[in-house]
């Protein structure tokens, strides 16, 4: 097996894992090096580029083998990837309504502190709560989109794979949809509710679509062009 071959297919198999792309540049570079290095060395023993090419491929081994070993190890090393349940099923939720807490405690002085100083109509006006409002709810849609790209980004530094980002995102949306966040004239609350709210359900599961096509585009870069693919240099 040639080089580029190697390479592209141990690429594809990488990225089809869920390693990390940002990673996956290195690992094929110092493949390449470890391969020529020993093709370099059948050579010198006197072999032809045809038999020193199959020595390295059968002492390098195949690349669906190099590419769950990496994936593993990475998982190994990585508490994300030994707890990936409790990592991207239990925490993400956790995490979010924990920061829709932190931003009421916020918000909620900064309403009284409005009316204290007549800036709002404690009397009901509501017309002087729509900026603050607006503001709440720009808050909470803020903290759920970066809630859930947080996550869906230590699972993929983890080499959880794909499907583990898109249950961060499903459960992110399930929080993000049954999560309100409410600011009132004398009334301030938050909790869940059904049915859900599928406009903010349906942030998670962009950032969700927005994963699943970075990693079709970066197979794509890795994908056979005009009978050949590219090597990494």
């Amino acid at each position: 097996m040639h080089r580029p071959s190697l390479t592209g297919q141990l690429g594809r198999r990488l990225l089809q894992l869920g390693f990390p792309v940002d990673r996956v540049p290195g690992h094929l570079r110092e493949v390449a090096e470890h391969y020529d290095d020993l093709k370099q060395a059948a050579l010198e023993e006197g072999l032809s580029e045809e038999q020193a090419e199959a020595r390295a491929t059968e002492l390098l081994g195949k690349p669906e083998v190099l590419a769950e070993q990496f994936v593993l190890a990475l998982r190994r090393s990585s508490w994300w990837g030994r707890h990936r349940f409790l990592g991207f099923c239990l925490l993400p939720p956790i995490a979010l309504t924990v920061a829709f807490i932190a931003a009421a405690a916020i918000v909620f002085p900064l309403a009284s502190w409005c009316v204290a100083h007549h800036w709002l109509t404690p009397d009901g006006g509501r017309p002087g709560f729509v900026p603050l409002a607006a503001g709440a709810v720009t808050a909470h849609v803020f903290i759920l989109a970066l809630g859930t790209l947080l996550f869906c980004r230590l699972a993929q530094r983890a080499a959880a794979g794909r499907g583990w980002s898109l249950v961060v995102c499903a459960v992110c949306a399930l929080q993000g949809g049954a999560f309100y966040f409410q600011v009132e004239p004398h009334m301030f609350s938050l909790g869940y509710s059904w049915p859900l709210n599928y406009l903010r359900a349906l942030i998670p599961l962009v950032v969700g679509a927005g994963i699943v096509f970075r990693q079709k585009r970066m197979l794509k870069m890795l994908a056979p062009a005009s009978g050949g693919v590219p090597a990494i240099e």
